[in-house]
């Protein structure tokens, strides 16, 4: 949902959900609305209901509206960018992001989101920065069984 500032993903998926999000908004009418007194009907009439939302919603920031709906019991949190949620300290106390020196290929420093799972309480590491553009062409290659007069005939017709 579109708020005074920034996004808002809300998830009153329950009754229960949609009545305090609607108490939350100050749009208590909107809970005998009969475009959305059940789950079936909220569905069926969903561009109208966010449009109220919406209206409502644009009195704060994503941020405020997510504080407020989750104090309420209703599920929600702020779209964040990729750069947002990198950003974020969970992130970086869970070493979530892996840092890998500049190469000659690539001639930067290069940071990779790693696995997000645990294993026996390890966070599992990737082996090595990305390859250069064409790098394990030759590899692949050979173990389609492209013979090695082959892979070179390629490599001189710039195609591998």
């Amino acid at each position: 949902f579109a708020t005074g500032e920034g996004l808002l993903n809300l998830a009153a998926n329950t009754q229960q959900q949609f009545v305090a999000a609607c108490r939350v908004l100050h749009r208590v009418d909107l809970v005998t609305d009969a475009r959305f007194v059940e789950r079936e009907d909220r569905l069926r009439h969903r561009l109208a209901l966010k449009a109220a939302f919406e209206q409502a919603l644009a009195g704060a920031s994503a941020t405020v509206w997510a504080q407020r709906f989750n104090a309420a019991g209703v599920p929600a949190g702020e779209v964040l960018s990729v750069t947002q949620a990198l950003a974020l300290a969970q992130v970086a106390e869970r070493g979530f992001v892996q840092a890998f020196p500049a190469t000659e290929a690539i001639g930067r420093s290069v940071r990779i989101a790693r696995p997000g799972v645990r294993i026996d309480g390890q966070a599992l590491s990737v082996p090595s920065g990305p390859p250069a553009l064409g790098e394990h062409g030759p590899t692949i290659l050979a173990s389609l069984r492209y013979s090695s007069q082959e892979i070179a005939q390629m490599k001189a017709d710039g195609i591998a």
